[in-house]
């Protein structure tokens, strides 16, 4: 291939788009505010990363990851007014299109989408397509809800099949993952410490949010999540995971760093007030213990769990502790104002759910303006509690049997797996699942970032388990 400096049509070209392009910078700086200078001067580099990014879909993917855990931070401090759910669509939108150019070219690995989940993520896909034929379902709303009802669900396992189908691609969401905990709990440090900044008081006193996250027991953190729930909920997850894995990690610095992991987000965890995320390490370690098939790890394990149930239910210790008395009043539900007021709420949801077994229309529960439906001005507070309102009884019935069928088939391929290390990671991933499905019962935290698309990302991780193994234990060869 001859020099371009042998090229005098792409000279041209070349030598015009740079005159353009100062002409340009130079009425932009002379006529424009400076937002528009700072667009124009940086949209080359825009336009570069997004090339690379579309040539190369893993680091796609990858930047989805971490956006997804950053977004609501980006909106709330760089760029006020950024919609999340358009950011993560966008990305994604970059991804399908690397992956539909190398699909052109041949190097798209197609095979690994064989799998049960697949046929699972898109069995609830259609099932909420088919939802636009309930009379009672705006097709506006359904835009706005579909994505974090069905979307996400099928398209974050489908890219993760796609793209990180090497174990060591699992190992470095892992470490970005660890690394995305300790940035949010130190926020939260900073939030309690240091208080609270400019765009964090106006989202509790300009948006409203001080009423749930500023009560009676004490100050919630949120650090740069949506809100406290969705933190604490995090954190309880993310504390399971690498506590459990630290156990099976082989190398010790590994061990070291994954106990901090746990601890801060055990801390996190007691940051947001969240009385919601006790439940997902109750779950987690409960069902670790039983398959770990250790009599040992059983037997003490259960009088660690049921003491400290008792401790919390029966007794005062640590009461004088903010954060341990939030936690406490878990247990005691019926004393709880808030617990009340969902119980009535969903008594009334019962009455008006009577005669709509497919539910009052997907997005209608956040989209309220585009339902006349009664039901769509209660607040669900429960992501249980709005698949149910928004697809019915038969539509929770369907996902409820989906997600049990990805739990029971996550738990055999679990004990087909040989090799140690991976076992042990991912009986985390599949326990943490379970204990936030439980707690998804309190909470609306499955629809929300960064959580739904962790925990699809981690079936997938699960259903690839078997050809991580094998690739992890076959011979090999001088």
């Amino acid at each position: 291939m001859g020099d371009i400096r042998d090229a005098p049509i792409l000279k041209s070209i070349l030598f015009g788009g740079l005159v353009a392009g100062l002409y340009l910078l130079i009425y932009f700086v002379l006529h424009a505010s400076m937002k528009w200078c700072i667009i124009f001067s940086i949209t080359p580099l825009a336009m570069l990363i997004i090339f690379l990014l579309v040539k190369n879909p893993y680091w796609s993917l990858t930047l989805l990851f971490i956006l997804n855990y950053t977004v609501f931070g980006l909106a709330r401090y760089i760029l006020p007014g950024l919609k999340p759910g358009i950011l993560i669509d966008a990305v994604i939108a970059l991804v399908l299109i690397g992956l539909f150019i190398h699909s052109l070219r041949g190097i798209v690995h197609w095979n690994f989408l064989k799998n049960d989940l697949t046929i699972i993520v898109s069995i609830w896909l259609v099932f909420c397509v088919l939802n636009l034929l309930n009379p009672l379902a705006p097709i506006e709303a359904w835009i706005i809800g579909v994505r974090r009802t069905a979307l996400y669900f099928f398209i974050f396992p489908i890219l993760t099949f796609l793209l990180f189908y090497r174990y060591k691609d699992f190992k470095i969401i892992i470490y970005i993952w660890s690394f995305l905990i300790l940035l949010a709990v130190l926020k939260a440090f900073v939030q309690k410490y240091f208080g609270f900044n400019a765009a964090e008081l106006k989202f509790l006193y300009v948006e409203g949010r001080a009423r749930t996250h500023i009560i009676y027991s004490g100050i919630r953190y949120f650090s740069f999540l949506s809100d406290a729930a969705n933190f604490g909920c995090a954190m309880a997850f993310s504390m399971v995971f690498f506590s459990i894995s630290v156990l099976y990690v082989p190398h010790k610095l590994l061990k070291i760093y994954y106990v901090i992991v746990s601890f801060c987000a055990a801390y996190g965890m007691l940051l947001s007030g969240t009385r919601a995320a006790i439940v997902i390490p109750f779950v987690g370690y409960g069902l670790f213990f039983i398959f770990s098939k250790n009599t040992k790890m059983i037997f003490g394990g259960a009088i660690l769990l049921i003491s400290a149930f008792f401790i919390l239910n029966f007794t005062q210790i640590g009461q004088g502790n903010t954060y341990v008395r939030r936690m406490r009043t878990a247990f005691q539900p019926t004393k709880d104002a808030s617990f009340l007021v969902r119980v009535e709420n969903q008594r009334k949801m019962r009455m008006y759910m009577a005669n709509k077994p497919f539910g009052v229309g997907i997005g209608t529960s956040k989209a309220s303006e585009y339902s006349t439906s009664e039901v769509s001005k209660i607040p669900t507070d429960s992501w249980l509690v709005m698949v149910w309102t928004e697809t019915g009884i038969i539509g929770l019935i369907v996902y409820l049997t989906l997600i049990g069928y990805i739990l029971i088939k996550g738990t055999y391929i679990l004990f087909k797996i040989k090799n140690r290390e991976l076992w042990g990671i991912e009986c985390a991933l599949l326990v943490s699942i379970a204990g936030i499905y439980v707690a998804s019962y309190a909470n609306e935290v499955i629809a929300q970032f960064p959580n739904g698309p962790i925990i699809y990302m981690a079936m997938a991780f699960i259903f690839m388990a078997e050809h991580y193994d094998q690739n992890m234990t076959k011979p090999k060869h001088a």
